[in-house]
């Protein structure tokens, strides 16, 4: 069918057949009618569309035409048109003005709209919303066809226009049928010649096909079975899936394959970056249901639930409740049920409240602002971003809605948990707001973060859940507005935390927590510094970061505040217990985190989980590897069954069980599935090109690298480097740390001139980026001096391993593991030297931290075969002592022995026991 509507963005291709402007009898200029023909606006297989002048009126029409010379059902097509049509008077739907016929050419004028088909206004971006407030409008023509008894059965994008001034019409209803006529069905009928028939009750096709475009035809039009409204309803249910989700339902690439899927009810699944609520896409799929029955009972209940959602339907709900009082009430019932409309239709309005907040335009600019940046992966985030929001915005606005029926129209909420639930929605408004602008001054680093970020904003459900409001502190009456300016400020320090922009964060926590120290409302002042608190933690001031921390957890507990209570004793459990070292601290915090809980009513889910993720890092530093793997299991599962199997926190719990077991070496295998499994969902959710799937490559790196694949390992970690240097550019931090591991694996495989430009450009950016006494300056000394000694320069060697000792030892103290590197950097220097007498006491300290520490097996294993080198060949009046020696190096091959069994070959394995069979032959030797 061609458009009865002009397409101003585009002009429509001319008729292929070369027929549409050639028209001997009517053409631009030629009168039709009282109409005067002025110029074509596009054409199609059976006719022509003119814009045409009515002088009569002053107006201007469209005006269809069939083509010369056309026979066959044709006549018949048009006809139908007007006569549907003539049936309708509605918004939705273009309205007739005319029809006739000049010389034996059929005509209709009809209204001229001037917009574009809702398949060329599906080209540009458009929100969920957006595409919805079109649908209803075009959903609405449908059900006024179908209340005067039509039947559209060809509805699709190219069948809507979308109009200028934004009215949207359907139009093209050249297949149109009276419902419940003879024959119609999707297939010809055979029609009894006994009587006149209008042409709405006449099947046009040959006997046996099927009428309408097969992308969007319903499975009963294939069928040839009677035809009912649920066809024009799988139709509109077909372009709704198209327009929400970019592609059609049902797969195919001829029409027998799309036939088949469609009489199947094989649908494809909505692709995930898509960002459209569940009730909607649910809405869809019942629409598009095999069996008719099986779909909304009509139009109109589709329209009704898209219209408002689950909002909608608790409204019809409480509007039928109050219906049996009708028989009762007469006039005055009336005047009740108009208030209660009236009360109803403003709580459906309390919904656009957060537009201001977020809407399709704020939407538009923010994914301009993120573009803006130039990273390679800001047009996947904008996506994802704008995704999240999205459905936070929809929760919210349907809680608020919800809210306001539960008190103005049910009644079914006291006044101070009415109040609570208002004061909760204020505050996940506030942060949907303060994230988006923040994100609008995204750069680099914040662009990194925004995914992750949106993905994890609070649970609006919390809003009106009655057992969460319980325990929720209203504010009082008096200086309410000056309470919600500071809520507003500590809401905006966490987004300013999330972003990263942790000083000027710190300094809005610090101004907050002053105003609400001057307020003297408890639970605001210690939500304020437990911001505080988490911003000292993040800019390295831990001590003070405790103080505030535990003075936030008292004033949550004077005021009533259990979840403040809780989150402030779960960041005291990682700040005491992993930050500042203090295990049986950190594990005292994580009790009382655990007494908060009980008061929390979604405490067993998402803030049990965290706690039992700060606990397991605290067992983890202790060396409880299997206390600390068996939490972090527990804490997956939870994020996994609330969250689902995909989300950017479930990355997290992988990645700290993966960190577990590479730290063990337990199950090197267990832990690069756990890893590749968090690539996948990064590369989905972030993109492939974000710098945190960089980060899981250099961790999938270090797995492969643990278990001798160094060629594994070095493309892990190229991949790595390359990404971070696209991503943050060349002298980030993270491209050190992936030239440095890169680095180690050239070095692990004798490549040792490859390794030293490697290592020398990963020291020049750490002491650029972070100055000259950060750690990662001494690890990346360490490795330089294993190349300068691999390759004979021991002197320069050992110049470098005592500078990277200083660094260590300063920075970390002088039991931590990373001080065994250069310690170990130096004994061998010293045997190289033939000095084994210095070598001893370094080599004595390596094994001591190392047995203490904990870790891994191997490294163990090498500080005791080194000890006991140096033990051997110590000079007699000193500490030699070969029966330890002996058993030292006995204890490192049997270590390694074991770990080959595990599935983890050690290449010092061998030197080790050809040193024992020297070293054994030696000692058996006659003196």
């Amino acid at each position: 069918m061609i458009d009865s509507t002009v397409d101003t963005t585009k002009s429509a291709p001319a008729d292929p057949r070369g027929q549409s402007a050639q028209s001997q009898r009517v053409g631009p200029g030629s009168v039709v009618g009282r109409l005067l023909v002025l110029h074509e606006l596009g054409a199609g297989g059976m006719g022509v569309v003119y814009a045409a002048y009515d002088p009569r009126l002053d107006r201007k029409v469209a005006l269809k035409v069939l083509l010369p010379g056309r026979t066959g059902s044709g006549p018949q097509r048009l006809q139908r048109e007007a006569q549907a049509l003539a049936r309708l008077t509605h918004p939705n739907v273009v309205t007739i003005h005319d029809v006739g016929t000049v010389d034996d050419q059929l005509w209709i004028a009809m209204e001229l709209v001037e917009g574009q088909t809702l398949a060329r206004w599906l080209e540009v971006p458009r929100s969920w919303r957006e595409v919805l407030d079109v649908l209803r409008k075009a959903g609405e023509g449908l059900a006024a066809a179908h209340a005067v008894g039509l039947l559209h059965r060809d509805f699709k994008p190219s069948n809507v226009m979308v109009g200028n001034d934004g009215r949207v019409c359907v139009m093209d209803f050249g297949l149109a049928r009276i419902h419940g006529a003879e024959g119609s069905s999707g297939g010809e009928g055979i029609e009894p010649n006994d009587e006149p028939k209008s042409a709405l009750t006449t099947d046009l096709t040959r006997t046996g096909a099927a009428v309408g475009t097969p992308r969007y035809m319903a499975p009963e039009q294939f069928s040839g079975k009677e035809l009912t409204e649920a066809v024009d309803q799988f139709s509109f249910c077909v372009t709704a899936w198209e327009a929400l989700y970019g592609e059609r339902p049902f797969e195919g690439k001829s029409a027998e394959a799309i036939i088949a899927n469609v009489l199947a009810g094989r649908r494809r699944p909505p692709p995930k970056e898509r960002a459209v609520p569940g009730w909607l896409r649910r809405a869809c799929e019942r629409g598009l249901l095999v069996g008719p029955e099986q779909r909304w009972p009509s139009m109109a209940a589709l329209l009704d639930t898209l219209a408002k959602g689950h909002v909608r339907d608790r409204a019809r709900k409480g509007l039928a409740a109050l219906g049996v009082l009708v028989l009762l009430g007469g006039g005055i019932e009336g005047g009740r049920r108009w208030d209660l409309a009236r009360r109803v239709t403003a709580c459906e309005a309390t919904g656009a409240e957060l537009e201001a907040v977020w809407s399709p335009e704020r939407a538009r600019a923010l994914q301009r602002s993120l573009e803006a940046t130039h990273v390679a992966f800001a047009p996947q985030t904008a996506l994802k971003v704008n995704a999240w929001l999205d459905r936070q915005a929809e929760q919210w606005t349907e809680a608020r809605v919800a809210v306001c029926l539960d008190a103005e129209v049910e009644h079914r909420l006291a006044a101070d948990t009415l109040d609570r639930s208002l004061w909760c929605l204020d505050a996940r408004r506030m942060e949907i707001e303060s994230l988006v602008d923040e994100l609008m001054w995204a750069d680099a680093e914040v662009i990194q973060r925004a995914v992750a970020v949106a993905s994890a904003l609070p649970s609006v459900a919390d809003c009106r859940d009655p057992r969460v409001l319980a325990t929720l502190a209203s504010p009082p009456q008096v200086g309410r507005e000056a309470l919600r300016a500071v809520k507003a400020d500590v809401v905006r320090a966490a987004s300013l935390d999330h972003a990263g922009r942790y000083a000027q964060g710190l300094e809005l926590a610090r101004s907050a927590l002053e105003r609400a120290q001057v307020l003297a409302w408890p639970p605001l002042a210690a939500e304020a510094r437990l911001q505080l608190g988490t911003l000292l933690e993040r800019t390295g001031q831990a001590a003070q970061a405790e103080a505030e921390l535990e003075r936030a957890y008292f004033e949550a507990a004077k005021g009533v505040a259990p979840a403040v209570m809780f989150d402030a004793a779960c960041r005291l459990v990682r700040t005491v217990g992993v930050i500042e070292a203090r295990p049986a601290e950190g594990r005292h915090w994580a009790r009382l985190a655990d007494v908060a809980l009980a008061d929390v009513p979604d405490g067993e889910q998402l803030r049990h989980a965290s706690l039992l993720t700060n606990l397991a890092s605290v067992h983890r530093l202790d060396g409880e590897f299997g206390e600390a793997l068996a939490l972090h299991q527990e804490a997956l599962a939870i994020f996994e069954q609330a969250l689902g199997a995909e989300h950017l926190r479930v990355v997290a719990s992988l990645i700290n069980l993966a960190n577990v077991h590479a730290t063990t070496h337990d199950d090197d295998a267990e832990a690069q599935r756990l890893l590749e499994r968090a690539l996948a969902i990064q590369e989905q959710e972030l993109g492939p090109d974000n710098p945190d799937v960089a980060a899981t490559l250099n961790n999938l790196g270090n797995v492969r690298a643990a278990v001798g694949d160094h060629e594994s390992a070095k493309q892990l970690f190229g991949r790595a480097v390359t990404l971070w240097e696209e991503s943050l550019g060349p002298t980030h931090p993270n491209v050190a740390t992936g030239l440095n591991n890169l680095a180690d694996e050239y070095r692990a495989t004798q490549d040792y001139e490859l390794a030293k430009p490697l290592l020398e450009r990963a020291f020049t950016i750490w002491e650029q980026a972070l100055g000259p006494t950060h750690p990662n300056l001494g690890a990346s000394l360490t490795n330089l001096a294993n190349v300068y000694q691999a390759t004979g320069d021991v002197e320069r060697a050992k110049r470098l391993h005592e500078r990277a000792l200083v660094i260590l030892e300063a920075a970390l103290g002088p039991d931590h593991l990373s001080v065994t590197e250069p310690l170990s950097g130096l004994a061998e220097v010293a045997l190289v030297q033939e000095r084994p007498a210095d070598a001893v006491p370094l080599a004595k300290r390596v094994v001591s931290v190392r047995e203490q520490a904990g870790g891994s097996s191997a490294k163990l294993a090498a500080a005791r075969f080194l000890l006991a080198q140096a033990l051997w060949s110590a000079p007699p009046e000193g500490e030699r002592d070969r029966g330890l020696a002996l058993a030292l190096a006995e204890q490192a091959r049997e270590a390694l022995v074991a770990d080959a069994a595990t599935g983890l070959p050690s290449e010092r394995l061998p030197v080790i026991e050809q040193w024992l069979a020297k070293a054994r032959d030696n000692a058996s030797a006659p003196r």
